[in-house]
């Protein structure tokens, strides 16, 4: 499950019955704040009757632990999530153990089958030539 999956689910099990389709997880805009950081709440509290603060920390509640070492409750109502290291190196574990690690092995290029050389112009027929040519044409 991935950490906005994650994240998702803990709305739904939080205020069931609400479409939470439209959570975002993004990269937090400064690191002091975690890893990661969603500003959801503060849209969903209106819809099931909380204050953003205290909608923010019914899903807190329900996200720590797991893949986040720290759920803080911030602001208004933003969850700034920091990363559990062991979720991580078990992610990254998964990963090293597929082949390529998981990094689908690119197509192999055809080569053009064609003998025929591509046209190059003559070297005397430089743009420099050129333009000696037609200034001197004048």
């Amino acid at each position: 499950m991935t950490l906005s999956e994650t994240v998702k689910a803990a709305f739904e099990k939080a205020f069931p019955g609400e479409d939470f389709s439209g959570i975002r997880v993004v990269p937090a805009t400064d690191p002091r704040f975690g890893d990661y950081q969603c500003n959801d709440a503060l849209k969903i509290a209106k819809k099931v009757g909380l204050k953003p603060r205290d909608a923010a920390q019914k899903v807190a509640d329900l996200l720590s632990g797991g893949c986040f070492d720290k759920v803080e409750v911030a602001g208004p109502g933003f969850l700034n999530l920091t990363v559990s290291c062991d979720w991580l190196n078990s992610q990254l574990a998964a990963l090293a153990s597929r082949p390529l690690c998981g990094i689908r092995s690119p197509a192999r290029a055809r080569r053009s089958s064609s003998t025929t050389p591509r046209p190059t112009p003559p070297s005397r027929c430089t743009s420099a030539t050129s333009a000696r040519r037609s200034s001197a044409a004048r």
